[in-house]
């Protein structure tokens, strides 16, 4: 995870299709005009094929892109189903999130949530999903998600709130969050870029039902409220928004890129950028230690951002300036034995003799995956820049790089989170800036080289590549 990004943990060891198909009637959900209330099927939310007002706001929005762009809606091509699901969840951000005194089952049609220029979480995640349906996206790569964001803060332990939210399965067959309470909508309530003290917070989505027009099924997990009813899950929903800002997941987490290219480039493409770093980060399923500069990866990670920036692509230039940011957050570039800063500013990367390095990872925790002594694990890296292993088990490592000899080497290095400053606030597994103080004068050296460095590489495209709006997607 790099400063820039987001506090959000990987979600695929959920199985976002669902596991056991269950009843899918919401009780007393609806009133009748003048009457009592009605059972009513929740899938009836989105049984909405051919609604001339969700595609009337569909072709709204179509209006709002490119020619080019809007051909995008219409034909079929490699992206373009991934393209139409940026673009509705960024449309669904420009509406209002609205903490209501509604039931949590008492939600809105897709066509009720657009008259009323918002709704709250289940209301804009249902219209998100008959979006993403009226653009041409099958239902069954859609998912309305409804489970808890769980708050993991440190020193305060863990926290459930109840939230609703869409799962799309994108074009490379990974499930996404497209969540309705977005982080365009937040950035616009924040007045300063300026970043305040907050605790070191991660959330975590666990999904208790997902459905779309086809189905509701539950999804397994830890949690006893699998074993409800949904009527009596949904009982339980009613009085979360007093006590929930549902804005903090994202807040300020995209400082790097607001500081680098806001007054730079147009809103639409800034979000393109965020979206394609975020799910950068998130999509573990594809990890490669190359795109985020782990496993000492340093040359050949300079190396694959160099080649993203070659040419004029959006998402390729995210995935670099996603790196760029990596690189400082998870190398020690900034050690001390590495650099000294100048005017408190540490150097911008370059390619510089390192043969002076001799690491001491005697203090630094343990080398998942090492078979050898300390003495000789530092030896294999004598001389050369490092960062931390990242291995985990819900994550996969690309067979190329499995040459034993070479795989040997690199699980010699200390754990990603003994070296990586990538929070204002240490973790518990943090092993080389141990004082507080230190620690936030790496995180802040760290964060205005990764600025500083995104500003460069984005004029420096835009001048090779003209305006980003123009740059294909």
């Amino acid at each position: 995870m790099c400063f820039q990004s987001t506090a959000v943990r990987p979600w695929q060891k959920w199985r976002w299709a669902g596991d056991d198909i269950f009843s899918s009637v919401v009780p007393a959900a609806r009133r009748v005009p003048g009457g009592g209330p009605f059972d009513i099927d929740i899938r009836e939310y989105l049984s909405i094929e051919g609604d001339a007002v969700v595609g009337r706001a569909v072709r709204a929005f179509m209006r709002k892109h490119s020619d080019a762009e809007a051909r995008r809606f219409a034909v079929s091509g490699p992206g373009h189903y991934d393209f139409r699901a940026r673009c509705v969840r960024e449309w669904v951000a420009s509406l209002e999130y609205e903490r209501t005194g509604r039931a949590a089952r008492d939600w809105m049609f897709p066509a009720e949530t657009l008259a009323n220029g918002g709704g709250d979480c289940e209301d804009l995640a249902i219209l998100t999903a008959a979006l993403l349906e009226a653009t041409g996206i099958s239902p069954s790569c859609v998912r309305v998600a409804m489970g808890y964001l769980v708050e993991h803060t440190r020193g305060r332990g863990a926290v459930k709130h109840h939230h609703a939210w869409v799962m799309y399965l994108d074009e490379g067959g990974v499930w996404q969050i497209l969540e309705p309470l977005t982080f365009e909508r937040r950035s616009r309530r924040t007045k300063s870029l300026e970043r305040r003290e907050r605790p070191r917070t991660q959330v975590e989505y666990v999904p208790f039902v997902v459905f779309n027009r086809y189905h509701l099924w539950r999804v397994r997990s830890p949690h006893g409220e699998q074993y409800k009813a949904l009527g009596d899950y949904l009982e339980d929903r009613t009085r979360f928004w007093k006590q929930f800002d549902p804005g903090f997941a994202t807040d300020v987490h995209n400082s790097v890129y607001d500081l680098a290219m806001r007054g730079r480039i147009d809103t639409h493409s800034l979000q393109i950028i965020k979206d394609a770093s975020f799910w950068a980060d998130a999509n573990v399923l594809s990890y490669d230690p190359r795109a985020h500069f782990d496993f000492g990866y340093i040359d050949a990670g300079w190396a694959r951002v160099e080649k993203k920036l070659e040419k004029p692509d959006l998402i390729g230039f995210a995935h670099a300036v996603h790196a760029i940011c990596d690189f400082y957050s998870h190398s020690m570039w900034a050690h001390p034995s590495v650099n000294t800063p100048t005017q408190g500013k540490l150097p911008l990367y370059a390619s510089t003799d390192l043969s002076h390095l001799d690491w001491d990872f005697s203090q630094w925790g343990e080398r998942p995956g090492c078979s050898h002594d300390v003495d000789t694990a530092e030896g294999k890296w004598k001389g050369e820049l490092i960062s931390g292993q990242w291995w985990r088990w819900y994550t996969t490592y690309p067979k190329e790089l499995k040459k034993p000899a070479e795989l040997e080497r690199r699980r010699c290095l200390p754990d990603h989170d003994a070296l990586a400053v990538d929070s204002e606030q240490p973790g518990s597994s943090h092993k080389v800036f141990t004082k507080a103080a230190e620690y936030r004068e790496q995180f802040r050296l760290r964060e205005d080289a990764a600025v500083r460095h995104v500003e460069k590489v984005f004029l420096e495209a835009k001048q090779r590549h003209g305006d980003p709006i123009h740059w294909t997607r």
